[in-house]
């Protein structure tokens, strides 16, 4: 099958994409492997807020995300549209947000494309008017939609959509394999930390509600040190937004810390996940990643989204940052390090078996007729 053919580019994929998160690269990465496992000679082009860097990074072509033109032009020529995957119809970072990404949604299905939302997660949404808005949008505009946690299908649920056919599936970076282990420990080194040690992962992120809480943090890191004997190392996954919390909560533990320089790749990151004996996380991707590699895992829920996930997936412990304590994030890491590795195992093979309806779901779309308005 070519679906570069008969003047159609294949797939337009639209997310957050372009502006430095590793999760986010992920995810692209990840659907982007899955389309050419479809088909190695699908024409794909990517909406992103760097398009010379993703060209480069993916060989895909590229338009900018407030290039409407641009992005008028690739929908007109697009079999199938992919809006995800991550959290983007959801209105907590901003209204505009929102409303820019069910515009995709309406032009691309106005420009005759089969519409998918990919591994999503849905939600926040406040405010009627969006709730209607949204809704109405996905129930007119969207083919299928797979979801990664079940919380986002609770909420389309709650909020009146019922037209587009919805399946449970998963992240899409939980198809992505981390790197060699030579390659882990290689950067491990290099980053003045022994590969054969046993370490404890965290990942911060900035959020409003961390400052009340930093110390809960602080404590397990101490706790993560002197009673588990782990040596705390910090992993930035948005180095320009992470690395300033990382510091803090460095600067106020007792315990002898590490922050690992920019980690450039999800598969390295999983890759050095693979050396810790535990992962404690704010960062969605970096739960993900912990729970690909088959790492025990505490998520520290500062949006549903995390708690939702790791509850769906049943990969590790959860507690929710607004009522975080000390003596409950140390409870959970010492539960969490009780985890079998036969357990680890069989959480990992039953997510990524999941996983993989979102491609199967894209193959079937590709593999039919573009519909036409």
């Amino acid at each position: 099958m070519n679906l570069g053919g008969a003047g159609l580019s294949g797939v337009l994929i639209c997310g957050a994409y372009g502006a430095g998160n590793i999760g986010d690269e992920a995810i692209l990465k990840a659907i982007i492997g899955t389309l050419r496992g479809i088909d190695p000679a699908v024409s794909i082009c990517v909406v992103t807020r760097s398009p010379k860097k993703t060209r480069q990074l993916y060989g895909v072509s590229a338009v900018h995300t407030f290039d409407f033109f641009g992005i008028h032009n690739a929908m007109k020529k697009a079999r199938l549209f992919i809006s995800g995957g991550g959290s983007l119809i959801q209105n907590a970072t901003s209204r505009r947000s929102l409303r820019y990404y069910l515009w995709t949604l309406r032009h691309a299905k106005r420009c005759g494309c089969k519409v998918m939302m990919y591994g999503c997660g849905i939600g926040p949404i406040k405010g009627k008017r969006d709730i209607a808005k949204a809704a109405d949008t996905i129930n007119t505009c969207v083919d299928a939609i797979t979801l990664r946690d079940r919380l986002s299908a609770e909420l389309l649920r709650e909020i009146g959509v019922t037209k587009p056919e919805v399946t449970l599936a998963a992240d899409p970076v939980l198809a992505l394999n981390a790197c060699s282990q030579e390659e882990a420990d290689n950067f491990l080194s290099k980053s003045g930390v022994d590969p054969e040690g046993d370490y404890a992962l965290f990942c911060l992120r900035p959020w409003q509600g961390l400052g009340g809480h930093l110390d809960a943090v602080v404590q397990a890191i101490n706790f993560a040190h002197d009673d588990l004997g782990l040596t705390p190392v910090f992993m930035t996954l948005n180095r320009s937004v992470d690395l300033e919390t990382a510091h803090r909560a460095v600067s106020a533990a007792d315990a002898p810390c590490v922050i690992l320089p920019a980690v450039t790749s999800a598969e390295l990151c999983m890759g050095v996940m693979k050396k810790m004996r535990l992962v404690v996380s704010m960062r969605m991707h970096a739960v993900l990643f912990a729970a690909a590699v088959g790492v025990p895992t505490v998520g520290i829920s500062y949006d549903p989204k995390v708690e939702g996930f790791m509850d769906y997936a049943d990969c590790g412990k959860c507690v929710e940052l607004r009522t975080l304590t000390g003596d409950e994030l140390c409870r959970c890491m010492v539960s969490e390090l009780k985890c079998s590795k036969a357990e680890q195992a069989q959480r990992m093979d039953n997510i990524k078996a999941v996983e993989a309806f979102n491609g199967r779901t894209a193959e079937r779309f590709l593999k039919g007729e573009r519909k036409t308005e």
